[in-house]
C-alpha cells in the first residue's frame, strides 16, 4: 500500500490507514488496560507485567503510565517484541 502512495507525500512523511476506527479503539483498550495494570501496581505494591509488545504499543504504555506520576513503567527483553513492567513508585 504505501508503494501507491510513495510518490506523492513528502519524504519522511508517513500515512496511516484505521479502518472503521479499528487502531483508535485498539490504543484506547491498551491505554486502559496500561492504567489499570499501574493502579494494580500502586495498590498492591506487586509489579505488573504487560506483553508481549511491539514498540508502538510499549510507546502508548509508558505514556500512559507516566501520566499518573505514581507509577513507573520499563521494557524488557532483548527482541522487537518485549515485555513491559508497570511498578509503583
Amino acid at each position: 500500500m504505501s508503494a501507491v502512495f510513495r510518490d506523492g507525500t513528502p519524504e519522511g512523511q508517513r500515512i496511516a490507514v484505521d479502518c472503521l476506527g479499528f487502531r483508535q479503539d485498539k490504543d484506547a483498550e491498551l491505554r486502559r488496560m496500561a492504567l489499570f495494570m499501574a493502579e494494580k501496581a500502586v495498590t498492591s505494591g506487586a509489579p505488573q507485567e504487560m506483553g508481549p509488545l511491539n514498540p508502538y504499543e510499549r510507546r502508548i504504555v509508558h505514556l500512559a503510565v507516566a501520566e499518573r506520576g505514581d507509577a513507573t513503567s520499563e521494557s524488557i527483553g532483548d527482541a522487537f517484541v518485549k515485555t513491559v513492567i508497570i511498578s509503583a513508585k
